[in-house]
């Protein structure tokens, strides 16, 4: 069963694997990997079908490359596997946080079944990562209950220069979702301390 270490901040919560888990977990890479070998053929299958009957020679050797399992695939597997386990070890930051990429940690964890930000919401989870941040650099990071209070004291409600083009109408809507993903910040990050 794996280990998780539960940080204050819930985004840099370590997963840690023992030996029976690091196996399971190379086994559903290596599925992955065929899976997307299988639907690399079919596309270029499919692709070639659109637009005549037949599929050219070409484009079955290029489907029958996706589908070559040799022991380089076992090469490829133990790579990506380490790489998901370092994923375990790192922090949460991608669409989990509303940052614009996948999160490789979020990933990871999907393969082993876990989450461990479980019901936070993308926007809940900017408003998690940015209550850690601090502005000065080499500070220590904050704790939970203090993260809590930046959110608790922040106000979204100044409408600065880069909103000027916002009517004031547009600008309380977004003020009251701002306000609304806060609060379920909030809310959420108070469970999470009180389960540490």
């Amino acid at each position: 069963m794996v280990e998780i270490i539960w940080h204050q901040n819930p985004l840099r919560s370590e997963v840690l694997l023992n030996d029976n888990d690091k196996q399971l977990l190379w086994h559903k890479v290596k599925i992955e990997e065929l899976l997307n070998g299988m639907c690399g053929a079919h596309m270029y299958i499919q692709d070639a079908l659109k637009s005549r009957w037949w599929v050219p020679a070409g484009i079955i050797k290029k489907a029958l490359k996706e589908l070559d399992y040799t022991d380089a695939i076992d090469a490829e597997v133990d790579r990506m596997t380490e790489v998901c386990i370092q994923d375990l070890r790192g922090w949460h930051m991608g669409d989990c946080t509303c940052f614009a990429n996948s999160c490789a940690k979020c990933h990871a964890e999907h393969m082993l079944g876990i989450d461990t930000i479980k019901g936070l919401g993308k926007h809940a989870g900017s408003y998690v990562s940015s209550a850690f941040d601090s502005t000065v650099l080499g500070a220590p990071e904050r704790t939970t209950a203090e993260a809590i209070d930046v959110l608790i004291n922040r106000d979204d409600s100044e409408k600065t220069d880069t909103w000027s083009n916002y009517s004031d109408e547009q600008w309380d809507k977004l003020v009251a979702r701002w306000n609304g993903e806060r609060k379920e910040a909030i809310k959420w990050l108070k469970v999470y301390q009180a389960n540490l």
